[in-house]
């Protein structure tokens, strides 16, 4: 009976220092008595899905994942429903999962959650644009309007990280609404909205909790829906969103297991930090435990 196989999918992009690289992850396994892993590289044409499923197919009994929320978000969607565990290895600008997961940053010490870790089932958000065939999954949020304004924003939050990230999202909040409706398990809520989140964790920076409700594993999705007109009013959605306030004037919460957004015309979306394009229609739904985790 063969020994377990520890395949690791890396994101070149953002593991600079391969070698390094290499050689702790595979000094962790071989002071384990195993042998070293099996390397998968993403590519600009196959992000991490193809690799994960490489893995699967070449029997993993553990799949690590070395990149941003992206590369994240591929592998753990290919490998959703296979009960495969994932150790996650932050290496992007953002790894908001591993936050919201109390992963730790350090390699040294991922490797080991990864390696030793508990592997703890983790609710999926799944996506589709109807009509276009667009669909994939996302571990931790997806956001309409403004927050998806800021993602395209990339260069202040590259150059100021979490402070340039609140700063562009404060200016793109105040754009022009959109009439929007929002249906959570069928219950329908219309609003002139700027932004709508829909996300599995709420933790968005540190000590930011734009979801507060959001927990990975409840098997339900978290959504808000901010409708802000003034500046004053933006300034008191931030200082409320900062206190974990339930209750700010101007912003909507529900929770549910299937969310559809209606736009009255075209608003950008971005998906765990990945643009996906203009949509005026997107549906969700939260796959209850479909992935399999790591963690301390």
């Amino acid at each position: 009976m063969s020994g377990p196989s520890i395949h690791a999918v890396v994101n070149p992009a953002k593991v600079r220092r391969a070698a390094r690289f290499r050689t702790i992850v595979d000094g962790a396994l071989a002071a384990r008595g195993l042998p070293p892993a099996r390397y998968l590289l993403t590519t600009v044409e196959r992000p991490g899905a193809g690799q994960a499923q490489d893995a699967l197919d070449a029997g993993a009994s553990r799949v690590l994942v070395a990149g941003g929320d992206g590369t994240v978000r591929m592998v753990l969607g290919a490998l959703q429903g296979t009960g495969v565990p994932v150790g996650i290895l932050p290496a992007g600008t953002g790894n908001v999962l591993a936050r919201n997961l109390g992963l730790p940053r350090r390699l040294r010490e991922a490797v080991d959650v990864a390696l030793d870790g508990r592997p703890l089932p983790m609710d999926l958000l799944r996506y589709e644009v109807p009509g276009t065939g667009a669909s994939g999954y996302a571990a931790i949020m997806a956001g309409l309007g403004a927050d998806a304004a800021v993602v395209a924003d990339a260069e202040p939050v590259k150059r100021f990280g979490q402070l340039g990230y609140m700063l562009a999202g404060l200016r793109h909040v105040r754009t022009r609404p959109v009439r929007t409706r929002v249906s959570v398990d069928g219950e329908e809520l219309t609003r002139d909205a700027s932004l709508v989140e829909v996300g599995n964790f709420g933790e968005l920076l540190t000590g930011l909790h734009l979801l507060p409700g959001a927990e990975g594993s409840d098997g339900r999705l978290d959504v808000l829906v901010a409708s802000p007109r003034r500046r004053w009013e933006v300034l008191r959605m931030a200082a409320g969103v900062l206190l974990r306030s339930n209750r700010i004037p101007q912003v909507d919460r529900r929770a549910g297991r299937s969310v559809v957004v209606r736009c009255a015309e075209p608003v950008p979306c971005q998906v765990d930090g990945d643009l996906i394009g203009a949509v005026t229609e997107i549906r969700f739904e939260v796959l209850p435990g479909a992935a399999s985790v790591a963690c301390r």
